[in-house]
């Protein structure tokens, strides 16, 4: 709902933002379900998500137009 407040430059980055670490979250999730010991995966699984969470509460600061 906020995302309809943002400068739409913005919102096109931030929107691409979320779609670039939403697809690495299914690429990562993939690989740690077919090899379950990768920590490899793993860690960029959980830099997804920890990235992910910053791209969302940045969104939060952005003042309203």
């Amino acid at each position: 709902a906020r995302e309809t407040f943002l400068d739409p430059t913005l919102k096109s980055t931030y929107r691409k933002s979320l779609d670039s670490l939403n697809a690495c979250i299914k690429e990562c999730l993939k690989h740690c379900q077919r090899e379950p010991t990768n920590t490899l995966a793993r860690e960029f699984l959980l830099s997804a998500y920890q990235q992910k969470a910053e791209v969302l509460a940045a969104a939060l600061t952005f003042p309203s137009r």
